[in-house]
């Protein structure tokens, strides 16, 4: 989440190293934190002692929620993690679960890069093109080039990932099957495959023939090619990138990671949380 944290008064709860990561970011924003937790780990014990941050002892109990803005669950115990999400959505608090965006009222993506001076960026497309740039690599150093992979990045930000989305939703996460929206994504997706697939019959990657963050950006919602409706033998150039992405040894690393992070939406709570009324309550 990108917002600003002054002197905004932040429950953590949870006493060892994700908890204490999520602090020291707290605490560089400016908020005022206290932690919940049986017991710290010394990292946080250290900021106790230097006057850093508040310590509530025990158990978490809801009462510490009163006068919280937001509260982030950093424990490793999962039914303690779902008792502050729910207790936090009954609130209608800001409430963050770490390795878990289902429970999570919010989940932008954001960086902070410390050697920068601390400099927060926020949105994915916002984020790949800053370290793009950053580290030199993975876009065009050239004026022409460059614009050919923001325009092929912003593609993905305005039109796949969101069109794509709502394929995804309507097709397989709607509680009721609506024939009109559908229908209506359904095609949409075809129709953006098909841009990909003739832009993919002149040059090797999105942009170019060299591979790029357009590509990077755009790949993941392709994976799911079979929930959006879509034959993926019907557009052989898109087929061809795809599987050449998928062959590299970093992406397949990456897949990984996501794989494993990764959960079925089968509780009704988390579900209401990401899809229902909770996603939209003023906070």
């Amino acid at each position: 989440m990108f917002a600003d944290l002054a002197s905004r008064a932040v429950l953590v709860v949870g006493g060892g190293e994700v908890a204490a990561r999520k602090v020291e970011s707290l605490l560089a924003a400016g908020a005022d934190v206290t932690v919940g937790a049986p017991v710290l780990n010394d990292a946080l014990a250290q900021a106790l002692a230097d006057g850093r941050i508040r310590h509530r002892v025990g158990e978490f109990d809801e009462r510490w929620l009163d006068e919280v803005w937001l509260v982030i669950a950093a424990t490793s115990d999962a039914d303690v993690n779902h008792a502050v999400a729910a207790a936090a959505t009954s609130r209608r608090l800001l409430a963050n679960v770490v390795d878990d965006a289902a429970l999570s009222s919010f989940h932008v993506p954001a960086i902070v890069d410390r050697s920068n001076g601390d400099f927060p960026v926020f949105e994915s497309g916002a984020i790949m093109l800053y370290l793009a740039e950053r580290a030199g690599r993975l876009i065009p150093a050239d004026e022409k080039g460059r614009s050919r992979v923001v325009q092929w990045l912003m593609f993905q930000m305005g039109g796949l990932g969101p069109m794509l989305g709502q394929a995804h939703h309507f097709r397989i996460y709607a509680p009721e099957k609506i024939e009109y929206a559908v229908n209506r994504y359904t095609n949409e997706a075809k129709r953006l495959y098909g841009v990909m697939d003739k832009q993919l019959g002149k040059t090797q990657y999105l942009a170019s023939d060299e591979y790029t963050i357009a590509d990077i950006a755009s790949f993941p919602w392709t994976r799911s090619w079979q929930n959006q409706g879509i034959e993926l033998a019907e557009f052989p150039n898109v087929k061809r990138w795809h599987e050449a992405i998928a062959a590299r040894p970093a992406v397949q690393r990456g897949v990984e990671v996501l794989a494993s992070a990764r959960r079925a939406l089968t509780d009704d709570k988390a579900r209401d949380i990401l899809f229902g009324a909770t996603q939209y309550a003023k906070h």
